[in-house]
């Protein structure tokens, strides 16, 4: 589920939804933010392309695919 659309939801609900507080999730996406622009930081020639998606986004598919995810 993008993170737009979760965003504006009740503490609980989100919580329910990702499996995480949204204080938790904004470290989670802060953490992430800056992992990110060392690990791309070290590519000098800055080729490629930007990401279509938003960290947000990115982290919270995770959490979601985590919280249902059934072994067989």
């Amino acid at each position: 589920m993008k993170y737009e659309n979760i965003k504006n939801y009740s503490e609980e609900k989100f919580r329910r939804i990702s499996g995480m507080k949204k204080a938790t999730f904004a470290k989670a996406v802060e953490i992430l933010a800056q992992k990110y622009s060392e690990e791309h930081s070290k590519n000098v020639r800055k080729s490629g392309r930007k990401p279509k998606q938003m960290i947000e986004d990115y982290l919270s598919a995770t959490t979601t695919e985590i919280m249902v995810y059934e072994p067989h």
